[in-house]
């Protein structure tokens, strides 16, 4: 399992969200990790256009062009091609870039030891026009990700069709993985990863759910983590935001991880459809 040791974001945060942003980079700053800001991103949520890493040297490009961004011409102007930033933060530094020919959003894939989890939304985009059936996505998932696809069912209320507000690998000696069932509109999502990650028989899976979840619990597994750091959203709801976090503190204990988690008011970044997660790059160079 790759535990990051730099994070990146948007400096288009700054811009638009400069209080979340103030606030990231102080608290980190407490803890000797310096955030690093990417320059010619067209939008914030850099976690859906970035590569993923899947090992120390090697990272996957894909397509980012999602459906929810083709309705307009200022939607489609948002898009950020990402290949100059991977030239110069990756191949200039002796990293190996891989294009994965899909159409991707980095929010829906999230990686473990031996699947990589995405929702069906991916299948949506590449089965219509690019390749024939799921095997052929699937096969170009194995090729160029050297891991097993493990597909969970789309909810299409959920317009961006992502994973990593719903699903977290942390591994350690048990091969955890978490998913959240909060959200009563997307429970059909969350009991579908249940249901297939008890089928692969190779994870210990346990359920995030709160005492009293409101619409806006999707967001804390929606956390980042940087070194032994872990950057959780609140939303503003003190019972819940404490619950959140004692939870998530001992999940990552029991998957023997000894961490800290620091957290960030996201109440204004929640209202634009994302969190953390999805603002952030975190690898580790």
């Amino acid at each position: 399992m790759i535990i990051p040791n730099t994070i990146y974001f948007s400096r288009k945060l700054k811009d638009q969200f400069p209080h979340i942003a103030r606030e990231i980079e102080t608290k980190l700053k407490e803890e000797d990790v310096k955030p690093k800001w990417l320059d010619q991103t067209n939008d914030i949520w850099v976690r859906d256009y970035m590569p993923l890493q899947m090992n120390d040297t090697y990272f996957i490009h894909y397509t980012y062009y999602p459906d929810y961004l083709m309705r307009s011409l200022e939607d489609r102007a948002s898009i950020t091609n990402p290949i100059r930033l991977e030239q110069k933060l990756l191949i200039c530094e002796g990293k190996v870039v891989v294009n994965l020919p899909l159409i991707l959003d980095g929010g829906n894939a999230v990686i473990t030891d031996r699947h990589v989890i995405m929702t069906e939304k991916v299948l949506a985009e590449n089965c219509r026009d690019r390749y024939s059936n799921e095997n052929a996505v699937s096969n170009q998932i194995r090729k160029k990700m050297k891991l097993e696809p493990l597909f969970i069912h789309w909810n299409k209320k959920e317009k961006y069709g992502h994973t990593d507000w719903l699903v977290r690998y942390l591994g350690g000696p048990t091969n955890m993985v978490i998913v959240a069932t909060n959200e009563e509109m997307t429970m059909d999502v969350s009991i579908s990863a249940i249901r297939k990650l008890n089928e692969v028989q190779c994870y210990d899976v346990r359920e995030f759910k709160l005492d009293n979840p409101t619409v806006n619990s999707w967001a804390y597994l929606n956390y980042v983590q940087v070194n032994n750091i872990v950057l959780m959203p609140t939303v503003a709801e003190p019972n819940n935001d404490a619950e959140a976090k004692e939870k998530l503190s001992r999940l990552f204990r029991e998957a023997n991880q000894e961490v800290k988690i620091i957290t960030i008011d996201c109440q204004d970044l929640i209202k634009n459809g994302g969190a953390l997660h999805c603002i952030s790059w975190n690898i580790k160079i």
